[in-house]
C-alpha cells in the first residue's frame, strides 16, 4: 500500500485520520555502518553514543506532537543477517538523511521498498512489548556507567536466529513527549528537596484514570503535613531521600520522549519462537537501575497478540504501549553499532563499500556513461 501511494495512486477510503494514514506515509530505509577497528570503536564509544543522542535530539525537535519515526533491528525469515532500519514521515526525509551523514562517518543509507518479513508462516509467532515496572521518574541504566557497548548484547541474542524458519525484530517507536512530563516532574523534585515522603511526591498522574485515583486516594490518605502548633515547635525535619532527589534530576536533565518497544519473534513452532523471544527480551535486563528502575515485558496472547502483530507490521504509534524515557535512556537502549562489528556480530549487515560524490565541474551534456548518487543526491 505504501509503495503504491507513493506511485501517485489514490487509495479508496483511505483518509487522514485514519489508522493507517500516518503509516502509509513513512519511508523504510535500511542502514548499515562501515566496519571499524576494535581499538578505535572501544575509544570512541561514549563519543559515538552522544552523537546518537543528538540524532534523536534532531528529529525529534521539530516534529509535531502526534509525529513519530522508528528505529528497527530485524532478522528476516530465510535471511543469513539481522539489520538495522528505520522508518521516518515522507516529510522529515531530507532531515533523516541529513542527520545521519553529517553524525556518522561511512554510513550507508538506502530506501527499502521491499519490506522484511520475519514470520513463518507455516510455524507460530509470538510477541511482546516492554512495561515500566516502577514509576517512570526514575531513570533506566544510562550509557555513561557502561564499560562497552550494551547493544551487543542484544546483537548477540540475534546471531542464534537461524536462516530458515525463524525470524525476530526489535522495534522502537518514538515521538515526543508533552511538556506535562517534565513540568510535574520538577514539581516532584521540589516536594523531594521539601522533605515530603518519596511515594507521595512521586505518585505523578497523566493519565485521566490516574488523576482520578490520586484524588480519592488524596482524600482517603493526604499527604503529611506540619500542623500549626507542629511548626512552632522545634521538630526534627523531613528526612530528605537525596538518591530519589538524584535519580529525578537524572530524568529530567534530558529531554522526554514516549516510546513503545515491541520484539516480535516467530519459529517452526510456538517454543521455538518463545526461545527466540526469552533470549531477546533478557538482553534489556542489563538496563535495570537497582531500586529504582528496570525494564519488563509484557507477552501478548490471543487477540491481543494479532493486534500487536498488526501495530508492529504497520509501524503504529499506540499509547497503551508508550514509556517515557529521556533522551539518554533511549540512546543507551536502541543506537547504532560502536565495536568491532565482524568480531561483536558476523551476521550484522554492514557497509562493504564506501560512496563519494562525483568531481565538481562534471560536464552536464555529453555522452552518459554512468550516474552517481551519494548522501542522497
Amino acid at each position: 500500500l505504501t509503495q503504491y501511494l507513493k506511485a501517485g495512486y489514490l487509495a479508496d477510503g483511505l483518509k487522514e485520520g485514519n489508522e493507517l494514514w500516518k503509516p502509509s506515509h513513512m519511508t523504510l530505509y535500511e542502514i548499515t555502518l562501515p566496519e571499524v577497528p576494535k581499538e578505535e570503536a572501544d575509544k570512541e564509544l561514549k563519543k559515538f553514543i552522544s552523537s546518537m543522542e543528538q540524532f534523536y535530539a534532531g528529529m525529534l525537535g521539530s516534529a509535531k506532537e502526534d509525529e513519530y519515526f522508528t528505529l528497527e533491528i530485524a532478522n528476516a525469515n530465510g535471511s543469513d543477517e539481522f539489520v538495522f532500519y528505520s522508518a521516518v514521515p515522507d516529510r522529515k526525509r531530507d532531515l533523516f538523511e541529513k542527520q545521519m551523514h553529517s553524525l556518522f562517518g561511512g554510513v550507508k543509507i538506502r530506501e527499502e521498498k521491499n519490506d522484511y518479513n520475519v514470520f513463518n508462516p507455516d510455524g507460530a509467532s509470538v510477541g511482546a512489548y516492554a512495561v515500566h515496572p516502577k514509576n517512570p521518574i526514575f531513570p533506566f541504566k544510562l550509557y555513561d556507567t557502561f564499560d562497552t557497548d550494551p547493544l551487543s548484547v542484544l546483537m548477540n541474542s540475534f546471531s542464534k536466529i537461524d536462516r530458515d524458519g525463524e525470524g525476530a525484530a526489535v522495534q522502537f517507536v518514538i515521538r515526543p513527549a508533552p511538556d506535562e512530563y517534565t513540568s510535574k516532574w520538577k514539581k516532584s523534585l521540589r516536594e523531594l528537596e521539601k522533605g515530603m515522603p518519596t511515594f507521595h511526591a512521586i505518585d505523578v498522574p497523566f493519565t485521566f484514570g490516574h488523576k482520578i485515583v490520586k484524588g480519592i486516594n488524596n482524600i482517603i490518605s493526604p499527604p503529611p503535613k506540619r500542623s500549626s502548633e507542629d511548626k512552632e515547635q522545634p521538630k526534627t525535619p523531613f528526612k530528605i531521600d537525596q538518591l530519589a532527589i538524584d535519580n529525578v534530576k537524572i530524568k529530567i536533565a534530558s529531554p522526554i520522549s514516549l516510546v513503545d518497544i515491541r520484539v516480535i519473534a516467530s519459529g517452526a513452532n510456538e517454543q521455538a519462537a518463545e526461545e527466540i523471544l526469552e533470549n531477546i527480551k533478557s538482553s534489556f535486563a542489563q538496563f535495570e537501575n537497582a531500586g529504582y528502575n528496570k525494564l519488563s515485558f509484557e507477552e501478548s496472547k490471543g487477540g491481543r497478540l494479532r493486534e500487536l502483530i498488526h501495530e508492529f507490521s504497520w509501524r503504529m504509534y499506540s499509547e497503551r504501549e508508550s514509556m517515557p524515557l529521556n533522551l539518554k535512556e533511549l540512546t543507551t537502549m536502541m543506537h547504532f553499532p560502536t565495536s568491532h562489528l565482524r568480531t561483536l556480530a558476523p551476521q550484522l549487515k554492514k557497509a562493504s563499500s564506501g560512496e563519494s560524490p562525483a568531481p565538481v565541474g562534471l560536464p552536464s551534456s555529453g555522452t552518459l556513461i554512468g550516474v552517481n548518487r551519494a548522501r542522497g543526491v
